[in-house]
């Protein structure tokens, strides 16, 4: 079985059968330190290290994401706040809610999530039907939806917990926990060592927070396994088609956002409709920007030789090299600071219109920061955004986790691993909080 499985089976048995292979396995203990990318607050030429080594953090822990966003509010809220489609695209509009009706929430908080007391007979039955309109994948565009709800928190998935997680593992270890008593695991059902096992747990209980009632309702689903794979087929492709458009967003508009070099070191910018076949290390204007920021200097003393190097093999670019684009271009120890990084931010939570700072708009359609009502920025929005920006500046014809032997997935969890760091994350947050949405952090309410 592959590191996670994101396909959207028709409902089978197979899909709960047990698992024996992690989606989202941490390392047992820290390896030794590889001294490939730097500490945070370091310039590339230092000696100090961002972290104990390639494999050495535990997924299980979440760092900084109390108050990532007001979404959380939504578990409390009841589902009849849904309004009309208008339909993700390139231009930056996000379907569901109108700007002015969006939900309230005070911020994920993920690892645990809030349950309220289980719905009376009658909530259940209805709660049933839902999941069974869920297996039909109704596409009706009216208010009164009942699937909306469920359809907005999905999309949230991919942009507030991770764009690689294994959905179907995640209910099946949040389900079989819930139902267990402490302590009392079946180690062959689960399949998993702890670090793993806890890991989906947490992708569990923060799809509970973010999903308006269903950690009062999911009991309803029982040994039903008809309506536990309706639901799970349901989140797992509303997610990945979250994932898709702010793909396929990205591709679009990321290369509007290159720096000019034409003047400082002759290299001529992409038009923004080169095919994805001439980026990557087949243009040097897209080389340059994945080149890793310690090799930079090699890369600009002969361009050509080292893009042919990459395409040779004799360059090993691994998921630890951090990228030149997340740096600033003369301010190398400012990690994850570059205006680069914040366009193509700015492009997929506020729309691309407002990528570099101006106040243009989306064509109507409220931008994901206020559909979700996003207050804070958090690691795991910064990390998908940094895995969304390699992989539309490289030349891979489609998304996959891995592109030869640089994984999308270790630099996701690599760069989310750097704000395990206190003093720096507190910095760097603040800092991306001012340049997203002009304000300081807000402080998650108890």
């Amino acid at each position: 079985m592959s590191r996670r499985n994101t396909t959207t089976a028709h409902a089978n048995a197979n899909r709960l059968a047990p698992m024996h292979s992690p989606s989202r396995s941490p390392s047992a203990s820290p390896a030794p330190h590889t001294g490939k990318h730097k500490r945070p607050q370091d310039d590339v030429s230092g000696q100090r290290t961002a972290r104990e080594g390639q494999h050495g953090r535990k997924r299980a822990g979440r760092p900084n994401d109390s108050g990532s966003s007001d979404f959380e509010r939504a578990s409390q809220q009841d589902s009849r706040n849904v309004h009309n489609d208008n339909g993700e695209n390139s231009h930056g509009g996000e379907e569901e809610d109108s700007e002015e009706e969006a939900l309230q929430p005070r911020g994920m908080a993920c690892g645990s999530a809030e349950t309220s007391p289980p719905v009376d007979e009658p909530h259940g039955h209805k709660f049933l039907a839902i999941v069974a309109e869920m297996s039909r994948r109704s596409s009706k565009n009216s208010p009164q939806n009942p699937l909306k709800p469920y359809k907005k928190a999905a999309r949230y998935i991919p942009r507030t917990i991770g764009p690689f997680e294994n959905i179907a593992q995640a209910f099946q270890i949040g389900l079989h926990t819930d139902e267990a008593d402490d302590g009392d695991h079946d180690e062959d059902v689960l399949g998993l060592d702890p670090d793993a096992r806890a890991h989906a747990k947490s992708v569990y209980d923060s799809i509970l927070t973010i999903t308006p009632g269903l950690s009062s309702k999911i009991w309803v689903l029982g040994d039903d396994l008809e309506a536990v794979t309706s639901l799970i087929d349901f989140f797992d492709h509303n997610q990945q088609s979250a994932r898709t458009d702010n793909v396929s967003s990205m591709k679009t508009n990321i290369l509007d956002f290159l720096p000019d070099l034409d003047t400082e070191i002759n290299i001529t910018n992409l038009s923004s409709k080169t095919p994805k076949e001439q980026r990557g290390f087949h243009h040097h204007a897209t080389g340059r920007l994945l080149c890793p920021r310690i090799l930079r200097d090699e890369f600009d003393k002969d361009m050509e030789k080292f893009c042919r190097k990459v395409h040779n093999c004799e360059i090993d670019i691994e998921a630890d090299d951090y990228p030149s684009f997340l740096y600033p271009d003369r301010l190398d120890e400012h990690l994850l600071r570059s205006e680069f990084l914040v366009q193509c931010f700015r492009c997929l939570f506020l729309g691309p219109s407002k990528a570099k700072g101006n106040s243009g708009s989306n064509g109507g359609r409220p931008s994901i920061a206020k559909l979700y009502n996003i207050t804070n920025i958090t690691p795991f929005m910064i990390a998908y955004v940094v895995v969304l920006a390699r992989f539309a500046l490289s030349s891979s014809p489609r998304w996959d986790e891995h592109n030869g032997n640089f994984s999308l997935v270790e630099l996701f969890d690599n760069v989310v691993h750097l704000f395990t760091d206190e003093k720096w994350s507190t910095a760097t947050l603040e800092w991306w909080n001012i340049q997203v949405l002009g304000t300081k952090p807000q402080s998650a309410v108890a």
